[in-house]
């Protein structure tokens, strides 16, 4: 079984194995450990494996592509494959359009695009990378919503918020835009870093306009030395905004 070392249920999962047991992650007792540096272009993950170490870099890819490229080395490993090659092969991997992509704008400003979809865990994974991004302005995050949470979605909308306050400005957009700003007010944000752009989904017109207020917005601001994050469900429709700052 190849397990992730990082994981709370990792004793429960090893003990529940059928066979041998091989772990991967960022956990120094890993078998395969990982560490994943996030640049501007890229992230470049470094492993240590029972076979030797090895390096791949990830153009244009950021975010947690360590512990993927990670259970992918582990399997190798455990299928006795040719680890070298499995680097290389690695070396041209690409994600599919709006996962953790990397982008530029006209302006220069580093965009982090993962509009494709979103839920608490990957929004708080994005913010994370943000916060990694080594940029020397401001660290801007643009935030929709997260659908089809059911009753949790209140809970996780202001959790997100919360952890979104360490960014320099805060851009919620959607129908739970508020949510996300309150739990960022919680957390200490200023209104003056606060950008609030409520659209109802099912309001073909508010929508529309929240996102032309969106698109306006981040070309007048942005400046060379920004990043800015732009996540949310599929449904909010933030991919062709994302598309249209890095084309225009």
């Amino acid at each position: 079984a190849i397990l992730p070392a990082d994981s709370r249920w990792l004793p429960q999962l090893r003990a529940s194995a059928p066979g041998s047991v091989l772990t991967f992650g960022r956990d120094l007792t890993a078998d395969i450990v990982v560490n994943g540096q996030v640049t501007l272009d890229g992230t470049t993950v470094s492993l240590d494996t029972p076979r030797g170490p090895g390096q791949v870099h990830a153009p244009g890819i950021a975010g947690p592509i360590d512990l993927v490229f990670g259970a992918a080395i582990a399997t190798v490993v455990a299928l006795g494959l040719d680890l070298q090659a499995s680097l290389d092969a690695l070396q041209s991997f690409q994600p599919a359009p709006h996962r953790m992509t990397l982008r530029r704008t006209p302006a220069d400003a580093t965009l982090l695009d993962d509009t494709y979809n979103a839920n608490a865990a990957s929004m708080l994974a994005a913010l994370e990378t943000l916060d990694l991004l080594p940029v020397k302005g401001r660290r801007i995050a643009v935030l929709g919503d997260m659908l089809e949470l059911g009753n949790e979605s209140p809970r996780d909308h202001h959790r997100v918020g919360q952890a979104a306050a360490a960014a320099d400005i805060l851009i919620a957009i959607g129908q739970d835009a508020a949510v996300l700003a309150q739990g960022a007010r919680e957390a200490g944000m200023p209104d003056e870093r606060l950008v609030l752009l409520s659209a109802t989904l099912d309001d073909a017109d508010s929508l529309t306009a929240a996102r032309e207020s969106l698109e306006n917005y981040l070309r007048d601001t942005l400046q060379p030395t920004d990043a800015v994050l732009l996540k949310a469900s599929n449904g909010l429709g933030l991919g062709p905004i994302a598309d249209a700052l890095s084309q225009s």
